[in-house]
């Protein structure tokens, strides 16, 4: 679940806020319990560069936060107990996005830039190994973000696409991931 919610100060000025709410539950077999959430929230000053009949193009700056926790029950032989993961990444973000309008379809591509450091806390308490807490630091990574939404405007309907790719920090390998998303947009 998600949203965004957005307030213009002037035709050019706005800031926006986003939240982002998933969450999962469960079993790995007969022996295991499993549960995950994330929670993201990006907080941005738009400002609209370029506006037209035809293109838009904004450029946006500001700060993003995530929180994600992983948590474990294990029935395991020898393992049996709890293991809870929660890791924090905060720091600045920015980019553009820019809009083509057609007729009754909008086409905006856009590109983000984020470079996120934080903390990741673990508790373990496991029969027969013991109990504790861990928290070490997470290495700076700073993450690539292309994608594009096309939006049908008579019924408000998108669809979007995300390629998102992070890059080497330490020994931190770097990954690529591929989101497409239908959305449904509303004004309140």
């Amino acid at each position: 679940a998600g949203g965004i919610y957005r307030y213009a100060f002037k035709d050019i000025l706005a800031f926006d806020v986003g939240l982002m709410l998933v969450g999962a539950t469960g079993d790995v077999g007969n022996e295991v319990d499993m549960s995950m959430w994330l929670a993201s929230l990006p907080l941005d000053l738009e400002i609209l560069l370029v506006n037209n009949d035809q293109i838009s193009l904004i450029g946006f700056i500001g700060f993003g936060f995530s929180r994600n926790y992983i948590g474990i029950d294990s029935n395991l032989p020898g393992y049996e107990g709890t293991v809870d993961i929660t890791t924090t990444m905060k720091g600045p973000q920015g980019g553009l996005q820019i809009s083509f309008k057609l007729q009754d379809f909008t086409i905006s591509p856009f590109v983000m830039i984020t470079r996120q450091s934080g903390n990741v806390d673990m508790d373990y308490d496991i029969e027969g190994q013991g109990s504790g807490s861990i928290s070490v630091t997470a290495p700076t990574i700073t993450s690539r973000y292309f994608g594009f939404d096309i939006v049908y405007v008579p019924l408000g309907l998108s669809l979007s696409s995300l390629m998102q790719q992070v890059s080497e920090s330490g020994d931190n390998a770097g990954y690529k991931t591929y989101v497409i998303n239908i959305g449904y947009c509303t004004q309140l």
